[in-house]
C-alpha cells in the first residue's frame, strides 16, 4: 500500500476527529463531537488508489499501560486497509488477537518494562469516541499487503503529520488462514520494538 496515500488517510482521519472532538475516557464520547452530530461507524478514507472512498474501521480493543517511561498510557487501533483490496471490516477476532499479542510483547520486552492489559469498549468503534489527540496515547494504524502477505503499521503520538514516528511493513509467514496467534506475532513484535527504539531515542516525532 502506498506510503504517501496511507499517511494522508491517517492524517485526514486524525485531523477530522481533532476538529470534531476527542474522547476523554473509554466509554465517554467527545462533547464537541456529540454537539456537532458526528455519526458513528467508520468514516471514509481519502486518497484511495482506485479513486473511490473506502471505509475506515476502529478496533474496540485497546491497551492500558503501566510502568516504563510513562510516555504512553493507552493504545488504540485503526484499520486503514486490513482487508484490501476487498471492502468491509476485518474479523473482530483479528483485532482482539492483535491487541492481546501486542500486550504480551509489551510485557515481555526487557527494554520497555510495561505492564499491559487488554480491554474492550464497543463505543471506540465510533470515530467520535476515539482517543486520537489525547495525551499519553499511542495510536496504531494497521493495514495488510499481499504478494507476499505482510502486515503494515504506522505509530502516532498525536494528531499531526509530524507525530508519525514509525512506519513499517513486516512479513506474515503464516497468513490469516493459518494460526492467527502466529500470524500476528511478527506484527506485535515489530510494534513493540519500534516503541522501544523511540523510547531509547526519546523521540516520538517524525523528526527530532
Amino acid at each position: 500500500m502506498n506510503k504517501t496515500i496511507l499517511r494522508m488517510a491517517v492524517v485526514l482521519s486524525l485531523t477530522a476527529v481533532s476538529v470534531a472532538g476527542c474522547k476523554g475516557t473509554p466509554g465517554a464520547g467527545g462533547v464537541e463531537a456529540q454537539a456537532q452530530g458526528v455519526e458513528g461507524g467508520g468514516g471514509q478514507e481519502q486518497g484511495n488508489t482506485e479513486g473511490e472512498a473506502r471505509q475506515k474501521y476502529y478496533s474496540p480493543y485497546y491497551l492500558t499501560l503501566q510502568g516504563g517511561d510513562l510516555v504512553f498510557r493507552t493504545v488504540t487501533f485503526e484499520d486503514v486497509g486490513m482487508k484490501q483490496p476487498n471492502p468491509g471490516e476485518m474479523d473482530p477476532l483479528v483485532h482482539q488477537t492483535i491487541a492481546e499479542s501486542l500486550s504480551k510483547k509489551f510485557s515481555e520486552h526487557e527494554g520497555l518494562n510495561y505492564r499491559s492489559k487488554v480491554l474492550v469498549d464497543e463505543s471506540l468503534k465510533d470515530p467520535a469516541n476515539h482517543l486520537f489527540c489525547e495525551a499519553e496515547h499511542l495510536y496504531v494504524a494497521l493495514w495488510r499487503g499481499y504478494e507476499p502477505d505482510r502486515w503494515g503499521y504506522s505509530l502516532w503520538s498525536g494528531c499531526g503529520e509530524d507525530n508519525e514516528f514509525a512506519w513499517k511493513e513486516v512479513l506474515d509467514p503464516v497468513g490469516l488462514d493459518g494460526d492467527l496467534v502466529d500470524a500476528v506475532a511478527p506484527l506485535a513484535e515489530s510494534i513493540a520494538e519500534s516503541v522501544y527504539q523511540a523510547s531509547e531515542a526519546q523521540c516520538y516525532l517524525a523528526h527530532c
